[in-house]
């Protein structure tokens, strides 16, 4: 089976466990539809919210956040109405995960964390226990068979699709300029104005220039959920952030961090510790990844269709 293809299906109905830090919500175990003989509980769909809610919140102001994560809950709701379709279908007609599959599954998971400890603690976090895990992947498993049956072989892609994206996208794989960055966030909120959060900002800035490492200082200082890492957020793409964050960020010289700069959610100092120039790719390079598009753009249409199909026959209610 194209690999691409694996990753998308998984991607689009895998339940991947991530440590987060989530202060979304109450979890209740209540359910908000019913989809054939599946369920989808409110549990279910503020956990998958939960790492969602940490980027919005980091990036807009109450108000906003507000919004976003309404138009989130729909958007994801609607999603977990299809899975749920996918998985229900797969279960009619028989289809049967062996428990090794699962199970290997879940070691690539633990895999990801530094210990097995830490894997459970993560689960133990979030409120999930291992049999809830292990039954959300073998639902998975269990969808991608069904459409690895029904979808995955009626999709092919030719070498003359593969040039012809090539040459009509040229620009999507012109690699843009990129930054390694580290933030340092100091929150406006309830207890602590603009004021007193611009003169702690400046007090850091004064740290920064005394040679006080920027690393050390956002683990002491930083609000938002990239504080542990040294504020650490990683290469950054131009025109990736908003416009007067970006035209700071590519203004500055390696080793260089940025003055105060003011958003809805508070004062933020930036840090740039490596840059690379932008650079186009060949058709050599990005033949296999065209062709993975291609592929998934199919698959998309063609499950959209499917589930089209699913819906007309199926009993949805939501409460």
């Amino acid at each position: 089976m194209n690999r691409g293809f694996v990753k998308f299906i998984l991607a689009y109905v895998l339940f991947v466990i991530v440590p987060v830090n989530s202060g979304f919500c109450e979890i209740i175990d209540k359910i908000v539809v019913i989809v054939n003989d599946e369920v989808i509980t409110q549990r279910e769909v503020y956990r998958k919210m939960a790492p969602v809610y940490e980027q919005v919140s980091s990036i807009y102001g109450e108000d906003e956040t507000g919004k976003r994560m309404e138009d989130a809950f729909k958007g994801l709701l609607e999603q977990l109405v299809n899975d749920k379709l996918i998985v229900s279908e797969a279960k009619r007609r028989g289809i049967r995960v062996p428990k090794e599959e699962v199970e290997a599954e879940l070691d690539n998971i633990k895999e990801r964390f530094k210990t097995e400890q830490e894997f459970y603690l993560v689960l133990d976090k979030q409120g999930i226990s291992i049999n809830e895990l292990e039954d959300n992947y073998k639902n998975a498993i269990i969808a991608k068979k069904l459409i690895d049956l029904e979808i995955g072989p009626k999709i092919q892609v030719t070498p003359i699709e593969i040039i012809r994206y090539f040459k009509n996208h040229m620009d999507e794989f012109a690699v843009p300029e990129v930054a390694k960055v580290r933030s340092i966030l100091i929150r406006v909120k309830d207890g602590r104005g603009s004021e007193e959060a611009l003169t702690l900002t400046e007090d850091i800035i004064l740290q920064l220039k005394s040679g006080d490492g920027f690393d050390e200082i956002a683990k002491v200082y930083s609000e938002d959920s990239r504080a542990s890492s040294g504020g650490d957020m990683g290469y950054v793409k131009k025109g990736e952030m908003m416009k007067k964050i970006d035209d700071v960020l590519f203004a500055l010289d390696i080793g260089e961090y940025s003055e105060v700069i003011r958003t809805d959610i508070g004062f933020h100092i930036f840090f740039v510790e490596d840059k690379r120039p932008p650079q186009n790719k060949t058709f050599d390079e990005v033949k296999s990844r065209i062709e993975e598009i291609i592929f998934n753009q199919k698959i998309q249409k063609k499950l959209k269709e499917y589930i089209e199909k699913l819906r007309a026959k199926a009993f949805i209610a939501y409460k």
